[in-house]
Order: structure tokens, then C-alpha cells, then sequence
């Protein structure tokens, strides 16, 4: 690999000064102050890839093949010999060091077969011997040790300028009487960024990234506050709800209703709404935010609602007219095929179509099912002064890391109208048949099976496809087997979908098209297939297919292949909850949150963050800040 200078690394983060290099903060230490000196496997609790200081006995250079940067033969204190693969990105000035008869630092993946050996070894530079050496995040065209030498190059020429940096964008705590001078702070990052970087024990480490991270929380918090209160409502005004909840042909549930009037409030501020409306499958959202944007069109306000597929469009147009017959023409279907005509009523409904159909931005933005869309698109259909109030089981990272920062608010209903337990269980490979047996057991009781693969057709991974495991599938049930995917047209769909709903089959082999959307009755068995390829919140949206009329369901999630420990335990999360929320928040733990400041908010280097490269830690955020 050819080493970046440091200026490359700047520009690969898109870093608009040098010397914000320092801000890189490592992602973990390798211990290098007890090397051992006796060749063995790791124990219990201890990383894959172990230090050892060997003797050289044989140095063989790269032949160009194999994909290694040499081999070592070495030896230990007790004489046992091993060989060391060395990884490809072996500096040659560390390669060349190396001298039969010599001791060298190696940092490898050690097994034992006939011999014992040191996979994708690295010779340590001899002054990391006796201490922890940082680990940065990875940059693509960059080593990882070029990495590390343009951090710390950049902390030593620059780590006093990047303290006063932080001295200055990070709030101070501190109460008003309190408040410290700033070279005071700027002294306190400065041994914070040390610490984080190089420091004598683990201990320190950890807590100096602690620290940081509250520093980034308060900082991003502040910003994204800051930039909020600048901006406007294009409308705004009181909401009367009362009349339109008499409308609606049964009675709301207590948090329903609670729902509907915390959207109104909204409505009446003159700051933009930024709000979720979050409840499982069956909880009644459609109608909450229908209530209110039936009451606020009254009002003069323009309001669009988007969803991510014709066929729910269609589905909340027929239930909004019915519910309301007097607004008539004043609400609009606006798909791809249809809804020209219907640019100025003062609620339209639809795909994103409505995006490219509808000129004019809408003042009240609701987003079903918020996950299926893009953030430009979401943003698109109201702008920055529109209230928006996104709609979801399952909110995406972004949106609960808003929600800890105090950005964005949270609407929640509790329970569902029917009653139903869903099992969810975690089969292996050699649980296969047992799995089997299970979902055609399902068929022969009366109920109906969904088989969701994560790719349409054959390509080069080892991913079950659709099209392949559908034929499978039907050598089991002679023609009572379907398959769906977005690469049928409309009428396929459809007919698939409505064999399955007239029990005309039994099966369905599918894609996530049916993430969302898609009502079979008689669906008692979801099973995804290489179900650690999912997010949480995918795999708890496609589990909310099961059973939607009530009674037991089950979800299977089925990993043909051995997955690592960190994978099984994920999807371990789905077996122990129900609750989308709470299962979302499992999903931002172990994801990015994304870029959060708006166009124009950004001032902190890469992706937006204080830190480049690290993104929030929402535990951090909640307790800085007091996020639910």
C-alpha cells in the first residue's frame, strides 16, 4: 500500500485546516508494555492478536504472491520456533531491521497447527515496546500506521491549537459564578487529548475518551440548538382537534389522543415542529396524524404526507375521505402515475412523487415509515421551516440521537388493537430441518409463511437469492409458492400478493419489498434468511407481518452461516423484546447516528462530528444531557 503524506489524510477526511489531525481520537490501545516471550494461544477475555518479543532466525523477503509481506522464522525464550507471516504493510524500514540473532516485537494472530504461527504479523517500531499504542480508525488508501504517525505528528505540532479549539465551541458547564478562563479549559483538553492518545494505563484512556465524548455531545447539542432557533415556521397557528376526533368512526386510545394534541401544540409555535410519532404495527398511527392534518388543513395550513409505496398511499387517501368526506377535493392522491392536477389542495398524499409534483413546500411535512426514505428526501417535502413529524415502529439512528440531544420530541403510543404474542427465535445451519418441519407444520395448521432473503438474484457473494430459494421452495408445495420482489412490475406483485390473501398459496419468498405495507391475514411464520445481514429495525419491521389480526406468530431467523459473537448477540436483542422503540435504541448503540447538522451548521471537520471519524456515544449523550 502506498502511504498517504499527512496533507492526503487531511483531504481523504474532507478536514478544512491540518492541524484538526489531532481531534482523530483512537478507537482502542494495544498493550505492548509486557510482551510475552513464550509462544501460545490467547486465553479467555484476551484480544485474537498477541505481542511477542522473538528471536530472528530466518528472514525470507515478499515474493509478490500469497498475499504477505515476508516471512520470519523466529524463536521464543524457551527455543519453540515459529514462523510470521508479515503483513503487506510491514514498513521496509522496520522489515529491514531485522537481523538473524536479533529480538523483534511481532503482533499477530497466533494459532498452532504442525507449527506454530503468527498470521498478518506486524513488526512493532521498538519504541511502542513497554507501552500502549494507539489504534485509529481505518482510512481507505491509508495504513494504518500512516494513520497513527500523521495523528501524532499532528498532536505534537498542533495539540495545543486543537485544546483552544475545544476551549472555545465546547460549552462550559461550569455554574455562571464558576466559569473557568478559557487557557484554563484549553489546559484541561490538552492533557484530555494527551491522556486519550498516549497514555501510561488503560484506565486513563478510557476516562479522557469519556470526557471527549461529553465535550462532543455539548458541542453538537449547542450547534444544532443554535442553528433551530434561527429558524422560523413558514405557518403556524392554533389547532382545534375536538371536532375531528368526533369524526373518526371509534374511539381513540388515551395515548392516541395524547398524540394528537402534543402535534397540534406544535402547530401553534413559531419555532418548527421536529417530532416522532412512534408506535408498533397496529397501534394507530395513520390516524393520528390524519386527525391533525385534517384539523390544520382547515386552518389554512398546506400539509403533504409521504410514504414509501403507491399501495399505502392509495390505502391512507381512501381512509382520510373517509373520515372526512367534507375536505373532498382538498385532499390529494399525488403518485407516479397519477395526481397532476392536484398541486394546490391542502393535503396531498403520495410516493415521493410528491416531491417532483408538487411545487410548492409543504407547511406541515409528515413522513410515514420514515426509515424508507433518504434524509434529503424527507427534508425535500417541507424544508427547513416547515413542522415536520416523522412517523415510524422503529426510528432510525439519526432520529433518536436528535431525540437524546433534545432536538426533536417523541409522540408514543402504547399497545396495539388486537392481541397477539410473537416467538422469535434464532435457528443455526444445523437447525435447518427442525426450521423446516416448522414452517411447512404452519401450513398444514391453516396459516401461511413468509421466506424473506436479502438479495432478488444470483450474483458473486454467497447470498440466498429470491429467485433461486423460490424454486426450492416450490419443489416442497407444488404451486402453492410465490415470489416477490422489486423487480416485478405492479401486476405481478399484485397477483402474488393476492394468491396468498385468497389462499391460493401458501408461501412467499421474498425480498424486504414487504417490509412494510404488505396485510396477509392468514401470515403466522416469518422466516429471514441470513437474518444477520439485517438491522434491528428492518428485522423488527418485517416480524410486524406476522399476525396482524391477532393471536401467535412466529419469527425465525435462520444464519446458514457461523456468525461472530457480536452478530448472534444483536440478533439475540429481537428473542428478548417486542418493543420497536427499545429495539431501535439497541440498533443506535452499535450504529453511526449519521451526520446530524444542517447545510451551513457544520464546523467540525469530517461528517460534522467535534471528533472526525467518531461519531456520538448516545449513552454519553443521555447522560450529559438527560436524553430519555
Amino acid at each position: 500500500m502506498v502511504e498517504a503524506k499527512p496533507l492526503d489524510l487531511v483531504e481523504r477526511l474532507e478536514l478544512d485546516e491540518q492541524w484538526k489531525v489531532a481531534l482523530i481520537l483512537p478507537t482502542a490501545h494495544e498493550d505492548f508494555r509486557r510482551p510475552l516471550t513464550a509462544l501460545r494461544l490467547p486465553q479467555p477475555g484476551e484480544p485474537s492478536r498477541l505481542a511477542f518479543r522473538l528471536i530472528v532466525l530466518e528472514v525470507h523477503r515478499a515474493t509478490g504472491q500469497g498475499g504477505i509481506g515476508g516471512r520470519v522464522v523466529a524463536r521464543d525464550a524457551s527455543g519453540v520456533v515459529g514462523i510470521c507471516l508479515l503483513d503487506p504493510d510491514v514498513p521496509e524500514a522496520l522489515l529491514a531491521s531485522l537481523a538473524p540473532g536479533g529480538a523483534a516485537l511481532f503482533h499477530g494472530r497466533v494459532n498452532r497447527h504442525d507449527v506454530w504461527t503468527l498470521r498478518r504479523a506486524e513488526v512493532v517500531d521498538p519504541r511502542w515496546e513497554g507501552r500502549l499504542r494507539p489504534v485509529y480508525p481505518r482510512v481507505r488508501g491509508c495504513s494504518a500506521g500512516e494513520v497513527r504517525r500523521t495523528v501524532l505528528d499532528g498532536l505534537r505540532r498542533h495539540g495545543a491549537r486543537a485544546a483552544e479549539y475545544l476551549a472555545t465551541v465546547v460549552p462550559d458547564r461550569a455554574r455562571h459564578g464558576d466559569r473557568r478562563e478559557a487557557h484554563v479549559r484549553a489546559e484541561g483538553f490538552g492533557r484530555l487529548l494527551r491522556s486519550a492518545h498516549l497514555p501510561l494505563v488503560p484506565a486513563e484512556a478510557e476516562t479522557a475518551l469519556t470526557r471527549l465524548d461529553e465535550a462532543a455531545a455539548l458541542a453538537t447539542a449547542a450547534t444544532l440548538r443554535e442553528a433551530a432557533a434561527k429558524v422560523e415556521a413558514r405557518w403556524h397557528g392554533p389547532v382545534a382537534i375536538d371536532g375531528h376526533l368526533r369524526r373518526v368512526p371509534y374511539e381513540l386510545t388515551a395515548s392516541q389522543s395524547q398524540a394528537c394534541r402534543e402535534i397540534a401544540a406544535d402547530l401553534g409555535a413559531s419555532q418548527p415542529m421536529r417530532r416522532l410519532l412512534v408506535g408498533d404495527v397496529g397501534s394507530g398511527k395513520t390516524v393520528v396524524y390524519g386527525v391533525v392534518a385534517a384539523a390544520a388543513a382547515e386552518r389554512g395550513c398546506k400539509v403533504g404526507i409521504m410514504l414509501p409505496s403507491t399501495v399505502l398511499a392509495t390505502q391512507v387517501h381512501e381512509e382520510m375521505l373517509k373520515w372526512f368526506p367534507d375536505l373532498g377535493d382538498d385532499i390529494a392522491l399525488v403518485t407516479r402515475m397519477q395526481g397532476r392536477k392536484a398541486r394546490e389542495a391542502s393535503i396531498v398524499i403520495g410516493t415521493t412523487a410528491i416531491l417532483h409534483r408538487v411545487l410548492a413546500e409543504r407547511d406541515f411535512a409528515i413522513v410515514d415509515e420514515q426509515q424508507r426514505f433518504g434524509r434529503a428526501q424527507r427534508d425535500a417535502l417541507g424544508g427547513a421551516s416547515a413542522h415536520v413529524l416523522e412517523v415510524t415502529a422503529t426510528p432510525i439512528p439519526r432520529s433518536l440521537a436528535l431525540v437524546q440531544l433534545g432536538l426533536t420530541t417523541v409522540s408514543r403510543l402504547e399497545g396495539t388493537f388486537v392481541r397477539k404474542r410473537i416467538v422469535t427465535r434464532v435457528y443455526r445451519a444445523a437447525e435447518r430441518r427442525s426450521l423446516m418441519e416448522a414452517a411447512l407444520e404452519t401450513v398444514r395448521t391453516g396459516g401461511q409463511v413468509l421466506v424473506i432473503y436479502p438479495a432478488r438474484s444470483a450474483n458473486k457473494s454467497d447470498v440466498r437469492n429470491v429467485e433461486e430459494e423460490g424454486g426450492r421452495w416450490e419443489r416442497h408445495l407444488p404451486g402453492r409458492c410465490r415470489v416477490i420482489h422489486g423487480g416485478l412490475g405492479e401486476t405481478e406483485k399484485n397477483e402474488a400478493l393476492a394468491a396468498m390473501r385468497e389462499g391460493a398459496a401458501d408461501i412467499l419468498v421474498a425480498t424486504t419489498v414487504v417490509e412494510v405495507g404488505v396485510d396477509l391475514p392468514q401470515l403466522r411464520r416469518v422466516i429471514v434468511v441470513h437474518a444477520e445481514r439485517f438491522g434491528l429495525a428492518t428485522l423488527h419491521q418485517i416480524r410486524g407481518r406476522v399476525a396482524r389480526r391477532g393471536g401467535l406468530g412466529h419469527c425465525d431467523l435462520y444464519l446458514p452461516k457461523p456468525v461472530g459473537e457480536e452478530s448472534f448477540s444483536r440478533l439475540m436483542v429481537l428473542t428478548r423484546q417486542q418493543d420497536g422503540l427499545i429495539i431501535a435504541e439497541a440498533d443506535l448503540r452499535l450504529r453511526d447516528c449519521g451526520e446530524l447538522l444542517p447545510e451551513g451548521a457544520r464546523q467540525h471537520g469530517s461528517a460534522g462530528h467535534l471528533f472526525p471519524l467518531r461519531p456520538l456515544n448516545i449513552e454519553v449523550v443521555a447522560s450529559v444531557l438527560g436524553g430519555p
